[in-house]
C-alpha cells in the first residue's frame, strides 16, 4: 500500500512529461512481482509437503 501511494505522488509531480501510461505500467509491474513472489510460496509449500509425505511414509 505504501508502495503504491508512493508511486501515484511521485507521477503527479512528473504526470506531463510521463502521462497516465508510466502509472499503470507501474502498478501492472507492481502486480507482477506480487503475483510472483505468491506464487514462489506456493512452490516452497508444495516442497514442504512432499518433505513431510517422505518422513511419513520412511
Amino acid at each position: 500500500e505504501a508502495e503504491e501511494l508512493n508511486i501515484e505522488s511521485v507521477s503527479g509531480r512528473r504526470g506531463e512529461e510521463r502521462g497516465k501510461e508510466g502509472v499503470k505500467e507501474r502498478k501492472e509491474k507492481v502486480k507482477e512481482r506480487e503475483q510472483e513472489r505468491g506464487e514462489e510460496r506456493e512452490r516452497l509449500r508444495e516442497r514442504e509437503r512432499k518433505i513431510e509425505g517422505k518422513r511419513e511414509k520412511g
